[in-house]
């Protein structure tokens, strides 16, 4: 549940404001369109009934989301999204959001502040094939999957 939570901090976080290891990440070459994938492997949960209203409630406030990122070669994006149950209390959710970006340390995805120019850690980014089809997005401290970016064409 608090990863779910955590993406959607995010989303709400952007409304408001390379080598050839396989662990390593070639800026250009991860450049491209993806969707955001938030059926992320479920949190342990102390017992069966806040297993329950957990995915009770992330499934209705996913119901019908859809999540795209664009990252630019030259280090802009925009996040696309698409949230009727969210939008319904925040409806600019749903526009798109311009962003800057940049890795550090090889894997180490960074949003680029506009106002103070400082570089924030985010994800750590870890390639699933080896290529840049299949992404996953960890966690900074824990380095656990948070969710899964697919390359769209």
């Amino acid at each position: 549940m608090r990863k779910c939570i955590f993406v959607f901090l995010l989303l709400f976080l952007l409304v408001s404001c390379g080598s050839s290891s396989s662990s390593s990440f070639n800026s250009k070459k991860f450049a491209g369109r993806y969707k955001i994938d938030l059926c992320s492997p479920a949190p342990q949960f102390q017992n069966a009934y806040e297993e329950v209203f957990a995915n009770l409630l992330v499934s209705m406030l996913t119901v019908g989301t859809d999540v795209d990122i664009l990252f630019y070669e030259k280090g802009d994006g925009v996040l696309k999204c698409k949230l009727p149950i969210i939008s319904l209390f925040a409806p600019q959710i749903n526009e798109p959001k311009p962003f800057r970006w940049c890795i550090t340390k090889d894997s180490v995805l960074n949003f680029i502040n506009d106002s103070t120019g400082a570089k924030e850690p985010i994800y750590i980014l870890r390639k699933v094939n080896g290529t840049y089809d299949f992404v996953n997005a960890c966690d900074c401290e824990s380095h656990e999957p948070i969710f899964l970016l697919t390359r769209q064409n």
